[in-house]
């Protein structure tokens, strides 16, 4: 998510509990030797507490309607990703030679408005839930405001020691834990960021499912394939390399095939909570089959699993004993936690160290727009930057780049875009200022361009693709806009490695892509924008590396090295022509081709 709600609450939380911890500083007696002092030190922090109360309630009342909203926003992005997402892999699947059918059942119809009804329900009980849990943080930092207020009074009569000694105690079990004001079934308790980081993550995720389930439907699909990668957790692993008839997201049943119901998995445990594993369209044409674990993988497995566990905590411990340091009173105190923090920030360091090439550290979320940090981790992943540039030191340096980006942008929706000089591999110019303003956008400022210009020195740009699309009719047009601009590369989320390199200049670029764009929507009538601006892009590059204006290079995400212009690697017209279109769909078409070719002129 672009907009952090878990760390918007951790702000929240630090909020209550540094008000907190400043009023119980406050009303210091500089001598303590009776009881009756105390009892006034207490009268003087109740007064507080009443005002503390109050103050809270009017203070976050309004900050907790906006993360609401961002929450829903949140939600409905993710649905339209998943289904933007997925027809994109139906599409390139049919070009392998995978049978489509537009689903034209009566019932589907009504299976589009569950669909939506169940999306509004998602989003109607992850807000309620967070309110419930809004309303828990703002009691229970009351409720340890008094607790620590009377323990204090205990603490300072036992003879404890020093008024800020009793403070630290009686504010230390709340600081070590934080404000855990949720309670799960089983017991255990989280703080609302914890929480709201796990509700929203799987609200996402179920939104997205349901978004990509939607367009299987539409396709007439409704087999799936749970990914066999990653690092599943024990409760997940019995089912990754499955395949499932999809009865809840794609409105699949038994008839459809020999295949269990994807609902009997989720009833076993699937996509529990803060799960991390995710499925796609299964093609009987494209797959082998199920895929099975071997014993390797398996130990594996638990290996990864256990350490991930042993991270987590590792990370709990830092936590503590920094939110423990940061609020005590006794200075003895606050180095003594400090120096724990340190220890185990040594520990953590300790650990990365075991990772190989473990550049970007995983962290256990699975937003959209997720890095796959099992590839870009590796070895044969930097392998696939070399060659790039026009020398090894370039090419290296638009791999740090990468990477660089990647790390900051992993789980959002947003790009990064840097200049790189092409004899040197310095960096000339990165833009991250304008990144949060629009997704899957990126470019630099006047400013920069017009040094870019100035300057006069041969450069190389690098961005990322968070949803792992295609270069765009953007990215193609500023390398030919861009005088001095020789290559572009585009890191993508899922691993694959764009590039395209000028050759030559082009002449009215602009009104060239604009062309051959209104030719492709004729063409694809019916299908997304996305679709066809994907195929926009791919007929620009495909007809520009003839006229030896370009240059294309693909590493997709198994390393191969792919030119889109060999036409081995394209499917051929008696393949096209396997693809069944029902004759109800291909006359909506030919409508909507004939009004839009009006509209231009065509014909």
């Amino acid at each position: 998510m672009a907009y952090d709600i878990g760390e918007a609450l951790d702000r929240i939380e630090e909020e209550l509990i540094a008000s907190m911890i400043r009023n119980m500083g406050r009303h210091r007696i500089e001598e303590i030797k009776e009881e009756k002092e105390w009892t006034m030190w207490q009268a003087e922090q109740l007064k507080s507490l009443r005002a503390y109360r109050q103050d809270n309630k009017e203070k976050y009342s309004g900050r907790f309607l906006a993360i609401n909203e961002k929450i829903e926003e949140a939600i409905r992005k993710s649905y339209a990703a998943g289904g933007m997402h997925e027809e994109r892999k139906i599409l390139r699947a049919a070009k392998k030679g995978a049978k489509l059918r537009q689903s034209m059942n009566p019932l589907t119809g009504r299976f589009f408005q569950l669909n939506k009804e169940k999306l509004e329900a998602l989003i109607k009980a992850t807000k309620a839930d967070m309110t419930k849990a809004e309303t828990a943080i703002l009691r229970m930092a009351d409720d340890q405001y008094r607790k620590a207020i009377f323990n204090a009074q205990v603490y300072a009569n036992s003879g404890a020691g020093t008024y800020e000694q009793a403070v630290d105690m009686a504010t230390k079990a709340m600081l070590s834990s934080g404000l855990n004001c949720v309670e799960y079934k089983n017991g255990a308790r989280h703080t609302l960021p914890n929480y709201a980081r796990m509700a929203v993550r799987t609200a996402n995720k179920r939104a997205y499912l349901s978004g990509e389930g939607e367009k299987r439907r539409k396709w007439g699909i409704t087999t799936v394939i749970l990914a066999k990668r990653g690092n599943p957790c024990p409760k997940c692993a019995p089912f990754v390399g499955k395949v499932f008839i999809d009865d809840v997201w794609s409105g699949g049943n038994k008839k459809d095939g020999d295949y269990p119901l994807l609902s009997s998995a989720i009833g076993a445990g699937l996509y529990h909570p803060n799960c991390k594993d995710s499925h796609t369209t299964y093609f009987p044409e494209l797959h082998a089959g199920e895929e099975k674990w071997t014993k390797e993988e398996l130990e594996e497995v638990a290996e990864d699993y256990n350490r991930e566990q042993k991270e987590k905590r590792i990370e709990h411990q830092v936590s503590k004993f920094e939110r423990l340091s940061k609020f005590a009173l006794d200075p003895e105190n606050k180095n003594q936690y400090a120096r724990k923090a340190k220890q185990w920030k040594a520990l953590s360091s300790v650990m990365d160290g075991e990772k190989e090439l473990a550049h970007i550290k995983d962290d256990g979320v699975r937003d959209m727009g997720h890095v796959n940090l099992e590839l870009v981790n590796t070895k044969k992943y930097h392998d696939k930057f070399e060659g790039l540039g026009k020398n090894k030191v370039v090419s290296e340096s638009i791999y740090k780049e990468a990477m660089e980006i990647l790390e900051a942008r992993n789980n959002t929706f947003y790009e990064e875009i840097v200049a790189i000089d092409a004899r040197t591999g310095k960096r000339l110019v990165k833009n991250t200022s304008a990144v949060n303003m629009c997704e899957h956008s990126c470019g630099f400022s006047v400013t920069e361009e017009e040094k870019l210009n100035i300057w006069k020195i041969p450069f190389e740009v690098l961005h990322n693709h968070p949803n792992s699309s295609f270069p765009s009719r953007d990215d193609i047009k500023k390398l030919f806009d861009r005088e001095w601009q020789i290559g572009s590369t585009i890191s993508c989320h899922d691993g694959t490695v764009y590039r395209i390199e000028k050759l030559k200049p082009m002449e009215n670029i602009d009104e060239y892509i604009q062309d051959m764009y209104n030719k492709t929507k004729i063409e694809m009538i019916g299908y997304s924008d996305a679709a066809i601006e994907e195929e926009t892009s791919k007929a620009v590059i495909e007809e520009l590396q003839k006229s030896m204006h370009l240059n294309f290079l693909l590493k997709e995400i198994n390393g191969e090295l792919i030119d889109l212009a060999d036409d081995s690697k394209m499917p051929s017209a008696e393949e096209s022509k396997k693809i069944v279109i029902p004759p109800e769909l291909r006359e909506k078409l030919r409508e909507g081709r004939d009004e839009i070719a009006h509209k231009y002129g065509l014909y």
